[in-house]
C-alpha cells in the first residue's frame, strides 16, 4: 500500500511540473511580408500576436522574427499603411501577402507656394482633387 501511495504522489508531482512548464512555453515565429500586387517586400509593417502585447516591425526586406510568442497564441496580425490588415494562423514560418486598400484615399489637397519679386506679395494656391482608383497626380500639375 505504501508503494502505491508513493507512486501516486510521484506521478502527481511529475504531472504538475509538466503542466506548469507547458503554460510558460514560448516559440519563435519567423516569416516574410510582401505586397500581393507586385510581390515587393513591406518594410516597416507591424506584426503582432493577437491578444498579447508581443509584436515587432519588418526589416527592409520584409523579414520578421518574433521571439517569446506564447505557445497558446493562435493568430498573427499584420498591418501596413495603405494595405488591408492580414490575420494569419501561427506557424514556425509565416508568409503574408498584403492586399491593397485602394478605397482608403478618396481625395487629396495639394498646396503650393511661389515667390514673386520682393515688391509684390508672396502668394499661395490650393486645389482639391478627387482621385480615381489607380490614378497618379503630379504635384506640379495640381497647382493652377
Amino acid at each position: 500500500m505504501e508503494k502505491i501511495k508513493f507512486f501516486l504522489a510521484a506521478l502527481l508531482v511529475f504531472v504538475s511540473v509538466g503542466l506548469m512548464s507547458a503554460q510558460n512555453r514560448t516559440i519563435t515565429v519567423k516569416g516574410n511580408v510582401t505586397t500581393a500586387v507586385d510581390g515587393q517586400p513591406a518594410p516597416g509593417a507591424y506584426v503582432s500576436v493577437e491578444g498579447t502585447s508581443v509584436g515587432t516591425v519588418t526589416d527592409l526586406d520584409g523579414n520578421v522574427q518574433i521571439d517569446n510568442v506564447p505557445a497558446s497564441a493562435k493568430w498573427i496580425v499584420v498591418s501596413y499603411l495603405g494595405y488591408k490588415d492580414a490575420r494569419v494562423a501561427i506557424t514556425a514560418n509565416i508568409q503574408v501577402a498584403l492586399e491593397d486598400d485602394s478605397e482608403m484615399l478618396e481625395g487629396a489637397i495639394a498646396t503650393g507656394m511661389y515667390n514673386v519679386d520682393r515688391r509684390l506679395n508672396t502668394g499661395s494656391a490650393a486645389r482639391s482633387m478627387l482621385l480615381r482608383p489607380n490614378s497618379t497626380v503630379s504635384p506640379i500639375s495640381a497647382v493652377p
